[in-house]
């Protein structure tokens, strides 16, 4: 009987304590808790180099978590260099933040390669794989490179950029046919699926396909546009139910003015300064909406090895505490902002009592706040 194997660069470990509210980690649990199956992936840690980097198993109910951490320069290349200094910033359109640097590209697939081996040794041929994200565009070519003829699928949770923009990063046409040995690739949007088409038809020069086919080396490659949803039942009794008393704001005191809840990393992508920058000019402009109103922020710090995201991290700081500084007073603060990740059951509780919901990211691909907050 075939089982599900997922691979995703960060796993959501089954300990009640840890579960936190991020989208894709959420989604995945959900997955496998109703179908069983194997979810492989970092475990966060970094170890010296010179340390055997062995992968641990953990059965929990009907899913084993095998995880691994990675060496300080498997970090620093794969995950900080060419993931998130290259192909995040590509794939936001922010084009110009975009450091590539070759031995980063080599490192990144190296850890595409460990990651297909260690599928090799668990997947039986009849499983499916189904790999999550811009960290593994290349799992899928090492796998098939170790003789793997799985179903292979990808899905992508960010937004999949136009032509001219990966032509702009060196080995974009490798990355082409990376991708091109998945048999599934799943976008977020219509556009995104779009995009993709019209970069593997152009870079691998595809001729003919028929709607969401292509056709390429005597394979075809299914790339479809797969919206990914929420729970809304699940999430209704989560915010109706929730006794979570340690929440990050005063809401007692907070709700004698309109609250509007906003959840975020802190990522260029978010649009967070812009935020800033738009309560500064309405206060500015229009001073009798003071105490009218309050933000409610979590905004969650990532990345901080990233120079950029350690920058954006201490700009937006600094920019909160000269809005609140200008403009609040001793019983009112415009923008009331929470560093701490906060665990599900409790955000389902802030959002059930917030009276607006803002999201205003500047490019985004799964972003399941809206939908939590409608639901809750």
């Amino acid at each position: 009987m075939s089982k599900l194997i997922v691979l995703s660069n960060r796993v959501n470990l089954p300990n009640p304590e840890s579960m936190k509210a991020g989208g894709l980690a959420v989604a995945l649990q959900d997955a496998l808790q109703d179908i069983g199956g194997i979810w492989v992936g970092w475990n966060g840690s970094r170890v010296d180099q010179n340390k055997e980097q062995k992968f641990q198993i953990l059965k929990h109910q009907n899913v084993e978590y095998h995880t691994s951490a990675l060496s300080e320069a498997q970090y620093q290349g794969y995950y900080c260099g060419f993931s998130n200094n290259a192909l995040w910033p590509l794939m936001h359109d922010q084009h110009q933040r975009v450091e590539y640097q070759p031995q980063d590209f080599k490192t990144y697939k190296d850890v595409n390669l460990r990651f297909a081996k260690h599928l090799k040794q668990v997947a039986s041929p009849h499983d499916i794989i189904w790999i999550h994200d811009y960290h593994f565009l290349s799992v899928a070519h090492y796998c098939r490179k170790l003789g793997m003829r799985n179903r292979i699928g990808f899905f992508l949770h960010i937004p999949f950029p136009e032509l001219k923009l990966w032509q702009t990063l060196p080995p974009y046409q490798e990355l082409a046919r990376h991708l091109a040995d998945f048999d599934v690739i799943g976008l977020q949007t219509p556009r995104d699926q779009a995009n993709c088409i019209d970069f593997l038809e152009q870079v691998l020069n595809i001729q003919h396909r028929n709607d969401e086919i292509l056709s390429y080396q005597s394979r075809r490659i299914y790339v479809k546009a797969y919206p990914i949803g929420v729970h809304p039942a699940q999430i209704q009794k989560q915010a109706a139910e929730s006794q979570v008393t340690d929440l990050p704001f005063d809401l007692d005191k907070a709700h004698a003015h309109k609250t509007i809840i906003s959840v975020d990393r802190i990522d260029y992508s978010k649009g967070l300064l812009e935020k800033i920058h738009a309560f500064q000019e309405l206060l500015d402009e229009q001073p009798e909406f003071k105490n009218q109103f309050q933000q409610l922020q979590i905004a969650c710090p990532c990345r901080l090895d990233v120079n950029s995201y350690k920058k954006l991290y201490e700009q937006f700081q600094a920019a909160v505490q000269n809005l609140n500084h200008q403009h609040g007073n001793a019983n009112w603060l415009p923008f009331d902002c929470s560093y701490d990740t906060l665990g599900h059951e409790a955000l389902m509780q802030l959002y059930r009592k917030a009276d607006i919901c803002w999201v205003n990211s500047i490019r985004d691909g799964m972003n399941l706040v809206a939908k939590e907050y409608i639901a809750a």
